[in-house]
């Protein structure tokens, strides 16, 4: 019986966040913007900036390794820095 109680309690163990609009269920608390735009949005972190996207406003991360403390329904966005070429 145990076995389900350990099975639930790991179960909400997981947080629920959103990269452009993409759900990622994660088990770390913490993780940085590297390794969102890394593990999670696939992008280069020369080319890309992570913003958290709150109450209406965009709060860009300046420190790429600095630890961000997650919780369940953060919305983060993934801005291209690079030239847009035209044709």
């Amino acid at each position: 019986m145990n076995d389900g109680v350990n099975d639930a309690k790991h179960h909400d163990d997981k947080i629920n966040i959103f990269v452009n609009n993409t759900k990622h269920k994660v088990t770390q608390k913490t993780m940085t913007p590297r390794e969102i735009l890394e593990n999670l949005a696939h992008e280069n972190v020369s080319q890309v900036a992570l913003s958290l996207k709150e109450k209406g406003h965009l709060e860009k991360f300046e420190q790429l390794d600095q630890p961000i403390h997650l919780k369940n329904g953060m919305h983060f966005i993934v801005t291209f820095l690079g030239a847009t070429p035209v044709s």
